[in-house]
């Protein structure tokens, strides 16, 4: 016989609903807040004894910070200097011909739907010596205000607003992705990319393509034969030639 339906609400800490089929009723079970939703019995629950306690530990297991790693890259593979002066790369600024109201919404949004930010030491550098010194709702503002992690062994202090420095990717960022909060997002930084690719430690990989090559540099994937597989979660095609493509990992 059906009860009642637990439902989990945004907040996976928040106290969860349980609907109840007629002619059960809170009185079955605990103390309940009643709520009426098209004459079925929706009860909030404040101080449960069955569903509360297993349930959320149950969530609590189950649901994680996801670690997603985006990058401008090019047909032949290559991640290096899409902005011109990140290295001296020949053809550095490849990325910025292209350029497009999509593609720069698209990257806001990315942003938006996050609310920490994990770097490589070169990638954190780079960013702390531009981002503090700029203002805007769209990137500057959220970049400079939102948690920011830079995993080095070398790098001993950190004066961007709100950093904080990692030593070990297997263990400090693993425990990062288990701590509370919002997603994670991950921005260049090859060297940390590849080794949270070789642990395992990455939930979404999206790839903004640009239909250019520049005949080497570095590189998102080495030639180290580690198989990896990923299943496309969504793609996108831009006027101006550039692919959008989300992948999530397949174990």
């Amino acid at each position: 016989m059906i009860i009642g339906v637990l439902v989990q609400p945004l907040d996976a800490f928040a106290p969860l609903e349980c609907h109840f089929l007629p002619p059960f009723d809170q009185t079955t079970f605990a103390s309940f807040t009643k709520k009426d939703h098209a004459k079925n019995y929706s009860y909030r629950i404040h101080h449960p004894r069955w569903c509360y306690r297993g349930a959320r530990r149950h969530l609590q297991k189950k649901i994680m910070r996801k670690i997603i790693v985006t990058e401008f890259i090019t047909l032949d593979g290559v991640i290096e200097a899409p902005g011109g002066n990140e290295t001296p790369h020949p053809h550095g600024g490849w990325q910025f011909k292209y350029s497009s109201p999509e593609t720069g919404k698209y990257k806001i949004d990315e942003l938006s739907s996050v609310d920490t930010l994990l770097l490589g030491k070169t990638t954190y550098e780079a960013f702390a010596a531009y981002w503090p010194g700029q203002t805007g709702a769209g990137f500057a503002d959220p970049i400079n205000r939102m948690p920011k992690y830079v995993v080095s062994r070398s790098l001993q202090k950190v004066e961007w607003n709100n950093s904080h420095i990692l030593r070990d990717v297997a263990g400090d960022v693993a425990a990062l992705r288990k701590s509370d909060g919002g997603d994670i997002l991950v921005y260049g930084s090859a060297t940390l990319v590849k080794a949270l690719l070789h642990h395992d430690l990455i939930d979404e990989l999206r790839l903004m393509v640009y239909p250019v090559s520049i005949g080497g540099g570095l590189r998102l994937f080495d030639d180290n034969r580690e198989l990896k597989k990923f299943g496309l979660k969504h793609s996108r095609a831009i006027d101006n030639g550039v692919l959008i493509l989300e992948y999530q990992p397949i174990s």
